[in-house]
């Protein structure tokens, strides 16, 4: 059986503080270097597979909100590609860019900036259990 969804979105937030998923500048090609971070993701969404999951993308305070919105959403749609390239069940996974709108820091400087810009992968809900055949 899969971890409570507690401990799941716990697995998630212990892998992603303080690493990064990195892009190539304002673009959503994933780098090389992240692929380790993506294997450690995609396998805590194999022992969690009884929810669905939902990528967010979030981008830094500067530049448009229109392009940081679509920045966002096509970073979190690689991002969710990559889990499925992995191995994880496309519908049970989404994707939802959200641009500057939820800083973690209010502020531009490159600190700031560089805790704005980042993934997040939220447990929504228990995935349907599939019939037996």
């Amino acid at each position: 059986p899969a971890p409570p969804a507690d401990a799941c979105a716990v697995a998630f937030a212990d892998a992603l503080d303080g690493a990064t998923i990195n892009f190539a500048h304002a673009s959503s090609v994933i780098q090389k270097e992240s692929r380790p971070l993506l294997d450690k993701l995609a396998a805590i969404a194999k022992r969690c597979k009884g929810y669905r999951f939902t990528v967010e993308g979030h981008t830094d305070l500067t530049g448009s909100r229109a392009a940081n919105l679509t920045l966002s959403k096509k970073r979190a749609e690689a991002v969710r590609w990559a889990l499925i390239d992995r191995g994880i069940d496309m519908d049970h996974i989404a994707a939802e860019g959200f641009g500057a709108s939820r800083p973690l820091e209010n502020a531009t400087s490159d600190e700031a900036n560089a805790r704005n810009r980042r993934i997040a992968i939220m447990v929504r809900e228990a995935a349907p259990r599939r019939a037996a055949k």
